[in-house]
C-alpha cells in the first residue's frame, strides 16, 4: 500500500459498477457505511485486508485499486431524461463510461488514435429555429466530410473523428445512449439491448449532436434534447435530399 497509491475514485467506480450504494458496499464486506464513505472521499485508506475485501465483494482485482496517476474529471454525461431512468442506473452507465476510458488510455499509450475534431463552431442563434438546426446538420455533414446520400456507418464516422464509442449490455435501455467528455475525448455509449440498427444510428447522430454543438452538458435539458433530436433527424436524412422521392 505504501508504494501503489489507494484509488478512491476506482472504489467509487467499481461501487457504482456494481449498483450499490455505500451502505450496502458496507453491508456485504462487513463494514461501516461511514468507513466506505470515508475510503470514497480519499480521507483514510482501507488496511491491506480491508481491500481485499472489496475487491472480491465488487469482483475487480485487488491491483484495480491500487493504480497512482490522476484521470481527467468527465464531464456530466448527456443523459436524455432524469426522470425515466434510476440513478443507480446512471451511476452504472457513467462508470463504464469512465472504465472504458481507462482502456482508451492504455490504447493510446501505444497506439496513435484519430483526435478529437466534433466540437463544431456552426454558428447556431441562442435560440435555434428548427431550419436552423438543419442549416447546422448540413454544416456539419460538410464539416465532417459526409457526402450526400445516407451516412454510410454513423459509429465509424464517430470513432473516425475521434470519439471513443462502446456498448453496455448490462445498460438499462431506457438509457438509450449517452455521451460523456472525458479530457479532450468523449466517450459515447450505447445502452440498447434490442439490438436495433436504425435506432442505433439515430441515437449516434443524436450524440453527435450534443458533441458538436453543446459545450456545456445539461443532463436532461429538454431544450438541448429537442435540438439533439431535430438535427440527428437532419443529418441522417436532408430535406433537399429526400423531398424530390
Amino acid at each position: 500500500m505504501a508504494t501503489q497509491p489507494f484509488s478512491p475514485m476506482r472504489l467509487k467506480v467499481a461501487r457504482q459498477l456494481a449498483g450499490l450504494k455505500q451502505v450496502e458496499l458496507a453491508q456485504l464486506v462487513e463494514l461501516t457505511p461511514p468507513a466506505v464513505s470515508q475510503y470514497e472521499n480519499g480521507l483514510h485508506a482501507p488496511s491491506a485486508p480491508v481491500l481485499t475485501r472489496l475487491a472480491v465483494g465488487l469482483g475487480f482485482p485487488r491491483g484495480f485499486f491500487l493504480v497512482g496517476g490522476a484521470s481527467p474529471t468527465p464531464s456530466p454525461a448527456f443523459f436524455r431524461s432524469l426522470r425515466s431512468t434510476p440513478q443507480r442506473e446512471r451511476d452504472r452507465a457513467a462508470a463504464f463510461a469512465w472504465l472504458v476510458a481507462r482502456v482508451v488510455e492504455a490504447v493510446e499509450a501505444h497506439v496513435r488514435l484519430p483526435q478529437c475534431d466534433l466540437r463544431l463552431d456552426l454558428g447556431l442563434p441562442p435560440a435555434p429555429t428548427r431550419a436552423d438546426m438543419e442549416v447546422a446538420a448540413a454544416a456539419a455533414r460538410e464539416a465532417l466530410g459526409v457526402p450526400a446520400g445516407p451516412v454510410a456507418n454513423v459509429v465509424r464516422l464517430l470513432e473516425a473523428h475521434g470519439a471513443a464509442v462502446a456498448t453496455f449490455s448490462d445498460g438499462d435501455p431506457r438509457l438509450s445512449a449517452f455521451s460523456q467528455w472525458h479530457g479532450a475525448r468523449p466517450i459515447v455509449v450505447f445502452c440498447l439491448g434490442k439490438g436495433d440498427k436504425a435506432r442505433q444510428r439515430y441515437d449516434g447522430a443524436h450524440e453527435l449532436a450534443h458533441l458538436a454543438l453543446h459545450a456545456e452538458p445539461e443532463p436532461g435539458n429538454h431544450v438541448l434534447e429537442q435540438q439533439a433530436d431535430e438535427f440527428s433527424s437532419a443529418f441522417l436524412m436532408p430535406a433537399e435530399q429526400i423531398e424530390p422521392f
